[in-house]
């Protein structure tokens, strides 16, 4: 009897947490959202692929240039024959800490004379000063704008989704709604970033103690903790950010409210939230496959393009400056063109996620979360106490009583 209870109760323990797993899959519909955010994006596509293209270009991609600088310089000055090295290796290795010696001494030379060169060290530094302050300012400007894009794209998907027969407003008066907000979003991507600096610091330090102590054991302990400890750090101030950014872009709270309300959310919807997740990376891979195929599509009929081209040009000017004209074609007929359609191919996955997770947005906090839109509501009507003066009570029906 007591084996035929507990087979029961296992059932009747997986029968509920399939049931638990079925309400969780069904509490947001993930296909329709991926329907309707490609509809959103594909009927005002002339719309939002100009914004999603400024806020693919200030969204800071990162360029990386790799630079190698070869040391192992051969045995120009060693005076020994290469069949004398080959025979004795021990010769050729001190020939080569003797060259290593002589070029370290020609490097400390140069930098010794560089120095006691003021003029060329004092121009070198004014030089790097007004190229670091031009970057910087740049970099500002540049962060500053992808705040404003970043605002407007939001705003400009929220009124294409409203619904049907509701008018959507002029770009002046999506504009006007969001003047000056992009100065909050700074200030708030500026203190989740320091988030991710302290959680990354405050990680790391443990393990550097034991690197410096040379307690290599508990360095290697401490140093996989550290980033298992990061990873999950990282995730969840990244969901922590991406809807206090909602709630801040939608709504007139400050920023402290639009964090709360973003951790609040969370905690509340993290499943659907992972799951989202998921879903947005499938079709990350998805979005991948296809633009490389674009790419490589385009890249093979842009060369075509400029074979002809290059071919007719060089009929036409003879064997003159032949490869002045393949590099030339080669770089208006095919570089500059790919970039092009790289860049508007990144704006459109790029402004597919932020429509999808905005539905997601929509979808959890919306209609399943009231606080945080209470807060918003007062927040809006402190902003505005005009209009909370000149509303007038709803009018209540007048009933009258029946005679006898």
């Amino acid at each position: 009897m007591s084996a035929l209870k507990s087979s029961e109760e296992k059932k009747l323990s997986q029968n509920s947490e399939t049931e638990k797993l079925d309400n969780w899959l069904r509490r947001i519909d993930y296909w329709k959202i991926i329907q309707k955010a490609g509809l959103i994006f594909w009927e005002n596509k002339k719309r939002l692929v100009i914004i999603a293209i400024l806020l693919t270009i200030t969204g800071g991609q990162a360029v990386t240039f790799n630079s190698s600088l070869s040391g192992n310089i051969g045995g120009g000055g060693s005076g020994v024959d290469e069949n004398q090295s080959t025979l004795n290796p021990e010769i050729s290795d001190w020939n080569k800490t003797l060259d290593e010696i002589e070029n370290r001494e020609q490097l400390k030379s140069r930098v010794r004379d560089f120095i006691e060169s003021k003029q060329k060290f004092y121009g070198a530094m004014a030089l790097a000063v007004v190229l670091s302050i031009i970057i910087l300012v740049v970099g500002i400007v540049v962060f500053l704008l992808n705040c404003h894009f970043h605002l407007l794209f939001i705003n400009t998907t929220k009124y294409l989704n409203a619904p049907t027969g509701k008018t959507v407003p002029e770009k002046n008066v999506i504009k006007e709604k969001i003047k000056g907000r992009w100065k909050d979003l700074a200030l708030m991507r500026v203190v989740f970033g320091l988030i991710y600096l302290g959680s990354l610091v405050l990680f790391i330090l443990p393990t550097v103690f034991f690197i410096w102590q040379k307690s290599w054991a508990l360095a290697i302990t401490f140093g996989g903790f550290s980033l298992m400890a990061i990873f999950v750090v990282f995730v969840v101030v990244s969901y922590v950010f991406r809807y206090s950014l909602f709630y801040l872009a939608l709504t007139r709270t400050s920023i402290k409210k639009s964090i709360d309300c973003g951790y609040e959310l969370f905690s509340k919807f993290w499943k659907e939230s992972v799951l989202a997740s998921l879903v947005n990376f499938a079709l990350g891979v998805i979005a991948a496959i296809a633009i490389i195929f674009t790419l490589f599509a385009s890249l093979i009929v842009l060369l075509l393009v400029a074979v002809v081209v290059g071919f007719v040009i060089y009929l036409v000017m003879g064997l003159a400056h032949a490869e002045g004209i393949a590099i030339g074609v080669g770089i208006v007929l095919v570089l500059i063109p790919l970039i092009i359609i790289g860049v508007v191919l990144a704006a459109v996955w790029q402004g597919f996620v932020v429509i999808f997770w905005y539905l997601i947005f929509n979808e959890i906090a919306g209609c399943k979360k009231k606080s945080c839109q209470e807060i918003a509501e007062t927040e809006t009507a402190k902003t505005k106490p005009d209009l909370a003066k000149t509303k007038k009570p709803a009018t209540k029906p007048v009933i009258q009583k029946e005679e006898k």
